[in-house]
């Protein structure tokens, strides 16, 4: 597991170490069973956070739109700071969650080059 500076787990870090190895292993023409499980897991994973990740973003820009019309109907700056605080956090959330759903995608994508390839290992033999 990669960890960052500030605790928990890089995950860009760790999607680009996943990426690498699995474009490694196509290279090298080395697909087994293992390399499709390990992928599915991390997949499957990605997929988790993704979703987790889309309704906290989602609830963020909800709140973000709650504070707007707080601000409005008050016309307060302490209204003013919660709109800018939760800006800031929708527009965090949604940079986040942009890189988990393409990295959805790739990883998609990769799975289907390890079908391809697995798929082209047996017909060889």
């Amino acid at each position: 597991m990669v960890k960052s500076k500030r605790g928990g787990m890089d995950i860009r870090s760790y999607c680009k170490a996943h990426e690498q190895l699995i474009r490694d292993r196509l290279a090298e023409g080395s697909v087994d069973a293992e390399l499709v499980f390990l992928h599915e897991r991390r997949l499957l994973w990605v997929q988790h956070e993704h979703l987790v990740h889309l309704v906290v973003t989602a609830l963020t820009a909800v709140l973000l739109l709650f504070s707007i019309g707080l601000f409005i109907f008050l016309y307060d700056p302490v209204a003013l700071g919660l709109v800018f605080i939760t800006m800031v956090l929708t527009c965090a959330f949604l940079r986040h969650y942009f890189f988990l759903e393409n990295t959805v995608y790739r990883w998609h994508v990769l799975y289907d080059d390890i079908s391809i390839a697995k798929k082209a290992e047996q017909l060889q033999h």
